[in-house]
């Protein structure tokens, strides 16, 4: 999928890209823009006669400074050509810079300026989850929903907690060294820290949790968040949320309230949950299945606040018994699962854990 997004945005990068070649001796560099090229999208050196073609040149995001690092990407050598494809598309409105590494050539540098394309839309924040405005105060993590892919590596620059006071809260987040993005880029994942929500863990006696109970907040993320594309958004995003009681209690399925659809019609099963749960776990954490054990083919659709969930089958229900099944992994907010809370430490778990229900039986008539 990533493979895919890369040529659609090169195809779009292409058409009004030029080359500025600041000396006559790196005229050897090309773009390759022939649609059906199978190099296209890559930058090509000829008459290359190295031994070997990883980094013959090297691409920069701004005028390279020592030990600035270069961008990602693979390098594959043909018929004396040495072609660069970069792991991302470059970015609109952008310049970057090519330095060779030839021998008598290692001081030019080459400008690629990738031009603004108008028609493109800036992006969008379409979805915060979880999408309540109640949040438990030891809540886990939350996902940040574009209407395209998004830049890599510079999220935590545009994401902030905010009080009730409009003071910023410091360090909320988990920093994992990489971002959780899904394959298209389009859904982030942000884990708040679970060193300060765990009691008894030395983040948290030092700093305490970052969020408070019954405080109001706000999550904020700045318009400068990029597309791929180079595009900003066009406004800030803010989610305001108040914070309950820390929730410590596993998710009970015995808890969980059926409507059950008749036999010979397409209505949705409905799930009712006395809580909010993990938006994401939800779309994969339960299933329906006949009773012979056959899962049966349907599409899920998440109510509103996450405390609802709807399995609507490709075809009609037949009358009979079914299964309701449960992953003992889905979550609620503050990420207790079916088979232990978070915050229950190693030596009591041992002591305090049963069995968890993972089917709920029911009877279409």
């Amino acid at each position: 999928m990533e493979s895919k997004w890369s040529l659609f945005f090169f195809l779009l990068i292409l058409q009004n890209t030029a080359v500025v070649v600041k000396a006559q001796k790196t005229s050897r560099f090309q773009l390759v823009s022939e649609e059906n090229d199978p190099y296209f999208g890559t930058i090509k050196l000829t008459n290359y006669t190295g031994e070997a073609e990883e980094k013959a040149f090297l691409v920069f995001p701004r005028p390279p400074q020592q030990g600035d690092p270069a961008m990602l990407g693979t390098f594959e050598t043909k018929d004396s050509s040495v072609y660069f494809r970069p792991r991302f598309p470059f970015m609109q409105g952008r310049t970057y810079w090519i330095k060779p590494r030839l021998a008598m050539e290692e001081d030019s540098l080459i400008t690629l300026n990738i031009p603004q394309k108008s028609k493109l839309k800036a992006p969008r924040l379409t979805k915060i989850y979880p999408s309540s405005d109640y949040w438990p105060a030891n809540q886990l993590k939350f996902y940040l929903h574009f209407d395209q892919p998004m830049e890599l590596g510079k999220a935590m620059e545009y994401i902030e907690i905010v009080d009730e006071q409009g003071k910023k809260v410091e360090a909320p987040f988990l920093d994992m060294g990489q971002e959780l993005w899904d394959v298209n880029q389009e859904q982030l994942t942000i884990w708040f820290d679970p060193g300060r929500i765990k009691t008894g863990l030395i983040p948290n006696r030092q700093y305490g949790p970052p969020l408070l109970e019954g405080r109001q907040y706000q999550l904020r993320i700045s318009r400068k968040f990029r597309s791929i594309t180079g595009l900003e958004m066009e406004k800030d995003s803010i989610k305001h949320f108040e914070t309950q009681p820390n929730d410590r209690k596993q998710p009970d399925p015995a808890t969980w309230e059926l409507t059950i659809p008749r036999a010979n019609t397409q209505t949705p099963l409905m799930v009712q949950f006395p809580e909010s749960l993990d938006y994401a776990l939800l779309k994969t954490a339960i299933w329906v299945e006949e009773n012979q054990g056959n899962k049966v083919a349907g599409r899920v659709t998440i109510g509103e606040n996450e405390a609802s969930y709807y399995y609507l089958p490709i075809t009609t229900w037949k009358a009979g018994k079914y299964r309701l099944h449960i992953a003992t992994d889905l979550e609620d907010l503050a990420g207790n699962n079916l088979e232990r809370s978070f915050d229950t430490a190693l030596a009591q778990e041992a002591t305090s854990l049963k069995p968890p229900q993972t089917e709920i039986e029911f009877v279409i008539q």
